[in-house]
């Protein structure tokens, strides 16, 4: 037999972003997207890196994105802590210009009683970034993703 109980946890604790995340912090403050390109493998990666996961090499080139890009893959959150009103959509987004992935939520998605997205909502649905009112310098500066 399994238990439950409620457990809160509150943690309080500071991070040094550094040169790359202050300038990302910065970028999402304004309304602007930024990955940074490797020198040596050309990739772009966002959130922005100050070297390249792939091959090591500083990514010193700035590149302004358009905050548009494709689902991927998504899953439907139903139970999590904190986050946006459950259920949810979270999506796994490859942003144009980029070769990664980005995880946000995908907002303004009508649900079914059983959680499940509409029937033209999936991989290969166009989204693009939708700036929260009050930035702060946060990745929750983009309120959520809406598809085109």
């Amino acid at each position: 037999m399994n238990a439950t109980r409620n457990v809160r946890w509150e943690l309080d604790f500071r991070v040094n972003l550094g040169d790359t995340g202050t300038r990302f912090a910065a970028g999402l403050r304004a309304g602007t997207l930024f990955g940074t390109r490797c020198d040596g493998c050309s990739r772009v990666a966002v959130p922005a890196v100050a070297y390249c996961e792939r091959c090591f090499e500083p990514a010193t080139e700035w590149v302004e994105l358009s905050g548009e890009g494709i689902v991927e893959s998504f899953t439907v959150v139903h139970i999590a802590p904190g986050g946006p009103p459950r259920p949810y959509v979270l999506g796994v987004m490859r942003l144009d210009g980029t070769d990664g992935l980005f995880v946000h939520y995908v907002g303004g998605i009508s649900l079914g009683e059983d959680g499940s997205p509409p029937a033209d909502f999936g991989p290969g649905a166009r989204v693009r970034a939708v700036w929260a009112q009050d930035r702060t310098g946060s990745i929750t500066d983009i309120a959520h993703f809406q598809v085109l």
